[in-house]
């Protein structure tokens, strides 16, 4: 008897769900868009046979990715939260570290020991690009340009 409530306590534990811890991330706003955009294109290329979530695309997208980041991503990552407090902080440890392995280190040494990082956040900062202005109405803006001269002609002379 007690072989049969056993069994049946597994099959029971067999039936039940078994849920996964979530893992969740955030998504800045601009990139939300995107996301659904592609979850959109997804799904209307499996034209109803299937339907996926924006985690399935996250995922699959993951999933594509090489293990490790190029050096153009950590460079980009770099760019975007580089702290300074956080870097004077590292400094600050490893002069500690330093001192408490019996070593001698000079500022020189640990800001050339940082310069790899921060090279390419002390260079000349990024330019945006902007996008040219509309003009409302390519005639009239000719227009005004013309009248524009015409005055200062009138006036110059």
């Amino acid at each position: 008897m007690n072989d049969q409530n056993d069994a049946q306590n597994t099959e029971n534990k067999k039936d039940k769900k078994t849920y996964k811890a979530l893992e969740r991330v955030t998504i800045e706003e601009d990139l939300k868009e995107k996301l659904s955009l592609l979850t959109t294109a997804a799904n209307e290329s499996l034209q109803g046979i299937t339907e996926v979530s924006k985690s399935d695309v996250v995922n699959l997208i993951l999933k594509l990715h090489d293990n490790g980041l190029s050096k153009l991503e950590t460079d980009e990552l770099r760019k975007i939260h580089f702290d300074v407090l956080k870097c004077l902080t590292w400094l600050q440890n490893q002069a500690k570290a330093a001192k408490d392995n019996g070593n001698e280190v000079s500022l020189k040494d640990l800001f050339a020991k940082s310069s790899e990082f921060m090279a390419d956040l002390t260079g000349p900062p990024a330019q945006k690009i902007r996008k040219p202005r509309k003009s409302k109405n390519s005639e009239s803006s000719g227009d005004l340009e013309s009248s524009l001269s015409e005055e200062k002609d009138t006036t110059s002379g």
